[in-house]
């Protein structure tokens, strides 16, 4: 996972971070989604940071309207790299519709 930033009002480039291997996890006390990762370098500096990001569900939302979007624009490469989620993806999609196991 890659985080990109650049400058507001003085923009001198893209700093990037990379998150070599997040960890995903539910918190169910604050209903979202948790991406954490220890000790990520700094934009700039040698320091390290502890990351974590929180994705609400309307956030969530939003990010499987833009992957819909974009796997109807771009199947064949939807097919592929997600077919080892179906089964995840078919347990939301029967949550959703009111299925209850």
């Amino acid at each position: 996972m890659k985080i990109s930033r650049r400058g507001a009002s003085s923009d001198f480039g893209e700093s990037s971070i990379e998150l070599k291997s997040p960890r995903f996890a539910w918190n169910k006390p604050d209903s979202c989604i948790t991406i954490v990762q220890s000790g990520v370098k700094d934009f700039s500096t040698t320091s390290r940071h502890n990351y974590t990001v929180r994705l609400t569900l309307p956030e969530v939302q939003g990010f499987l309207q833009a992957l819909a979007d974009a796997a109807m624009a771009q199947p064949e490469i939807f097919e592929k790299q997600l077919e080892q989620s179906l089964k995840a993806l078919v347990r939301i999609q029967a949550v959703v519709a009111g299925v209850k196991t």
